[in-house]
């Protein structure tokens, strides 16, 4: 399926509602003729590549805005950022955000949101010059199969980056068989961090406007574009209004023409844009590896498909963030077998989980144990990458070293309510939406009779959960003593499990099962 001719669309309005965001790098336009305390700001968030021509419009713009005491910011963010926050999934401070110009409808898309083409830049298929007739690839299908066979390449990230996005869409439409797309989205997502290889001598996929940077740029080998006939995704640069107020409005509309000017248009097609009617700088030639003939367009995903493509990556590619805490009250000092108290035990499975997880999963360790008038859990490694250093080892090691030297605490009973809606909290407002959640907590299940009622924590932690950050539970118990009920409804509103094991071996086949679970829940974010 393909669109011809440019995607132009109408403003949208996110409710009536102004998006708030963190400060950023600002360009502030000269300040209109008010006090201090009276003039409004109206908040324009911008892709970089496009930030000097944007600003530069609101400074032509500013001395015309009726009332004069609107005063128009323009700020570089990042697409991904903005649409954590209108997601819900990231709270930050405040700086009003009205305008929102992104590079792709595809973002706006995943709000229910549309909006105006400033600009365009199709995704082409980039490789060396040099590169050998026969070992060219020209068409998406020798891209998929070359990716998906192991081949070098740099491709986008569909969470960060539109062109990612675009190209979930095209494979989807364009492998038809379900193994072959599986391995497809499982190899794009390994390239994914090559971000830092050099164009120079790598196939990659991206924006035209990079390839005509990239050869006008002194130095490099030069690179070159391919166009599949098939059609190519086609990058936008929406330009959408999220506030409904009738001043900051009609302040967005005097913006959004002087983008369709005469003097951005040539701003823009000066630094490698096409016009939103997909018409070509004169800068472009063979020579410099780009092409100004409009290409054949892919239609781009709605919303319904982005969210089932990222559902699809997010289960092949994500990766596992955990945060496990460790029982250590006097119960675990107790034998459940001759020989073996609880906390030996879930050491030891703790430290056989750590050979399960790669490098790249995300891990930190706290113990808990109750005592009167002080917190009743600390944390002994913070949540961060195995391979990661901290000091002179790694954040593996560290947590090996910390299971085979805990002890349990002979005066403290448990705080294993307080401790699991601590963690719950910790991960969720440090969510991370490429990872699954994990919160896995080890204990013998003897609770304390003081502290948190098992009613009162399920209470709170039914009132805090959020969809748009999943967080799962696991419970690994240990002895005769487990509540095995009451654990089940403590980790009801998680949709957690709860396993009960004897010997290490048992608990490692839990987490395995658990872990896998959990990374094949389908994302609600």
């Amino acid at each position: 399926m393909t669109e011809q001719g440019p995607r132009r669309r109408r403003l949208a309005m996110a409710g009536g509602v102004a998006l708030l965001l963190a400060p950023a790098l600002f360009a502030i336009t000269r300040t209109p003729p008010c006090s201090t305390d009276e003039v409004q700001d109206v908040g324009v968030s911008v892709v970089a590549e496009l930030l000097p021509a944007v600003t530069a419009a609101a400074e032509r713009v500013q001395p015309t805005l009726e009332p004069r005491c609107l005063r128009l910011r323009v700020g570089e963010r990042r697409p991904d950022e903005i649409s954590r926050i209108l997601s819900g999934e990231a709270l930050t401070d405040v700086e009003r955000t009205d305008v929102w110009i992104p590079d792709s409808s595809t973002w706006l898309a995943r709000h229910g949101l549309s909006g105006l083409s400033l600009a365009r830049s199709p995704l082409v298929i980039s490789q060396p010059a040099g590169t050998a007739k026969a070992d060219r690839i020209r068409t998406w299908k020798e891209l998929f199969d070359h990716v998906a066979e192991g081949g070098k390449a740099r491709l986008p990230d569909p969470f960060r980056e539109a062109a990612g996005t675009e190209l979930l869409a095209a494979a989807r439409t364009m492998i038809a068989d379900p193994t072959r797309r599986t391995a497809f989205v499982r190899e794009m997502g390994r390239r994914t961090a090559e971000t830092s290889a050099s164009l120079d001598d790598t196939l990659a996929v991206l924006p035209e406007r990079m390839v005509w940077k990239h050869n006008t740029e002194a130095g490099g080998r030069k690179i070159r574009a391919a166009y599949p006939a098939f059609g190519v995704p086609m990058l936008d640069y929406p330009l959408a209004v999220l506030n409904g107020d009738p001043r900051r409005r009609a302040a967005a509309e005097l913006l959004r023409a002087e983008l369709e000017g005469e003097p951005t248009r040539r701003a823009l097609l000066a630094e490698g844009f096409r016009t939103p009617e997909s018409h070509a700088p004169s800068t472009f030639t063979a020579d410099l590896g780009v092409f100004p003939s409009p290409p054949r367009v892919l239609a781009a995903p709605g919303e319904r498909e982005i969210t089932a493509d990222l559902a699809v990556w997010t289960r092949v590619n994500r990766g596992l963030r955990m945060l496990v805490l460790l029982d250590v009250s006097r119960s675990m000092g107790s034998e459940v077998r001759p020989g073996r108290t609880g906390l030996s035990l879930l050491a030891d499975f703790a430290r056989a989980g750590l050979e399960l997880l790669p490098d790249d999963t995300d891990v930190g360790m706290w113990t808990f144990a109750g005592s009167a008038g002080q917190r009743p859990w600390e944390q002994l490694v913070p949540t961060g990458p195995l391979d990661e250093q901290l000091g002179e080892t790694t954040r593996r090691a560290q947590l090996k070293q910390r299971y085979d030297r805990v002890k349990p605490l002979p005066r403290r009973g448990s705080a294993l309510y307080e401790a699991f809606l601590a963690g719950f909290r910790d991960l969720s407002g440090t969510y991370r939406p490429d990872r699954t959640n994990v919160l896995l907590i080890l204990t013998d299940g003897v609770r304390g009779s003081s502290g948190l009622s098992l009613a009162e924590t399920v209470r709170r932690l039914s009132a805090e959960v959020s969809p748009q950050r999943p967080v799962r539970a696991i419970v690994v118990g240990v002895g005769d003593r487990v509540d095995v009920t009451g654990l089940r409804s403590l980790v009801a509103p998680l949709d957690g499990m709860v396993f009960t094991a004897d010997e290490p071996s048992d608990a490692r086949r839990h987490l395995i099962e658990a872990i896998t679970s959990a990374l094949r829940q389908e994302p609600t974010g």
